[in-house]
């Protein structure tokens, strides 16, 4: 049996965008992406696992955070 996803709010969505943006920071002090394409990808990625982790219930800004940094760490 599958779990309910939760609903994303407006809120959740501010929150979500601020997580992105501390990502995106920490990711482009890590590594040079001069590839554009490889830097929409990786955008792609962050947006994708930060949607999903809130979808499962958690709205926490460091949490986002670190989890999506956790997930483009191991690949």
């Amino acid at each position: 049996m599958r779990s309910a996803k939760k609903h994303i709010t407006p809120i959740d969505m501010e929150i979500i965008y601020r997580a992105y943006r501390s990502v995106w920071t920490a990711l482009n002090h890590e590594s040079c992406l001069t590839d554009s394409h490889e830097a929409h990808e990786l955008r792609d990625k962050v947006t994708r696992k930060l949607v999903e982790v809130a979808r499962e219930g958690v709205i926490d800004l460091e949490t986002l955070r670190e989890r999506a940094l956790a997930e483009i760490a191991r690949s």
